[in-house]
């Protein structure tokens, strides 16, 4: 894949912990290099908690347990290095990639390191507003793509010329990158197990927001930019991104419910 020919300075941010990502973030960072974009990682590394209640890693559990939100184990794998080394391991894996790292440390009002994904965002945002046009933010598990004969730059310069500052992509589900007893499996082995839709919905889609408009911050759907508060969402032919997390099989099937629609039509009945 070739990189895009831009002018339009466009970014993807991913806020991560380097123990479940590290045999495969030189690939996900190349991946993205690749389309044109600039990449940024906010290494959370050593987080006991979330700064949001509500959040699967309020408790800390996860993390100390190694083990994704899904039930995916991913400790085995570094179980024998420490933070420290951990960090290093990940520094060195991207040294030669221009890519950048920052340490994320934020700290709850107890003064624990917590998750911190909004703030991680929100510093991001005030840092280069004035410097990048759009960026997109993602998990580390998830990968952006463009079908072939699409890119990235014609979708933002096609949304930007309607006055709208926010695509929201939807994902494709594959097979956890880790297997059951924690070791990484290659990317081109894990097959696709549907979109990521509930109920005739998207669920877990990400952002792509143009940094200027930006007036509130969030994970899924509660952005707010300015202007008219609006959103494009692509067709997930054109542009999604895969996201390897292995969803269990319910979640693969949508069962919906729909009220007969009484407007005048040709009977479709058939005999009981």
């Amino acid at each position: 894949m070739e990189a895009e020919t831009t002018s339009i300075r466009k970014a993807v941010v991913a806020v991560l912990l380097a123990r479940e990502h590290l045999p495969f973030i030189r690939g996900w960072v190349t991946h993205h290099l690749a389309q044109g974009w600039e990449v940024f990682l906010y290494d959370n590394t050593g987080s006991q908690g979330s700064s949001r209640k509500s959040s699967v890693f309020s408790s800390g559990v996860l993390q100390s347990e190694g083990r994704d939100k899904r039930g995916n184990r991913y400790l085995a794998y570094t179980r024998h290095l420490s933070d420290t080394h951990v960090i290093q391991a990940l520094r060195y894996e991207l040294a030669d990639l221009p890519v950048t790292i920052k340490a994320w440390r934020p700290l709850d009002e107890n003064g624990v390191h917590v998750h911190g994904q909004v703030e991680a965002y929100v510093d991001f945002i005030q840092t280069y507003r004035n410097s990048i046009d759009w960026a997109v933010f993602v998990d580390a598990d998830e990968y952006l793509e463009a079908a072939a004969g699409w890119n990235w730059q014609d979708l933002i310069e096609e949304v930007e010329a309607k006055d709208c500052f926010r695509i929201h992509l939807g994902g494709h589900h594959y097979e956890s990158r880790w297997s059951a007893d924690g070791h990484p499996r290659p990317l081109d082995e894990l097959s696709h197990c549907g979109l990521q839709i509930m109920n005739g919905k998207s669920i877990g889609g990400k952002n792509l927001v143009k940094l200027s408009k930006v007036i509130r911050a969030d994970i899924h759907w509660n952005w707010v930019m300015s202007g008219v508060n609006k959103c494009a969402i692509p067709n997930l032919i054109h542009y999604y991104f895969k996201h390897y997390n292995a969803l269990p099989p319910d979640y693969l099937i949508n069962y919906v419910e729909f009220e007969p629609d009484d407007r005048s039509q040709p009977d479709g009945s058939l005999p009981v």
